[in-house]
């Protein structure tokens, strides 16, 4: 899925609208999917365009399987 950044996005936001999570493995798989990003820093222009991985509810990151002491 192909998403435009609103002025001044950063990207776990748009993780976190788009995807429904926001954690490193998630943003990780985003700028490999989008090299380009770097060159922006942490907040995004109006219009940069971003190729989102489709997650699954099969897709497992390492924020999954944590444990908290609560848990």
């Amino acid at each position: 899925m192909k998403v435009r950044s609103r002025d001044r996005d950063n990207l776990g936001e748009i993780a976190w609208i788009k995807l429904g999570r926001d954690d490193d493995e998630t943003e990780q798989l985003i700028y490999e999917l989008n090299p380009h990003l770097h060159l922006y820093g942490r907040v995004l222009p109006l219009g940069v365009v971003i190729e989102l991985p489709e997650l699954t509810k099969t897709t497992h990151t390492e924020a999954d399987q944590q444990v908290t002491v609560w848990s």
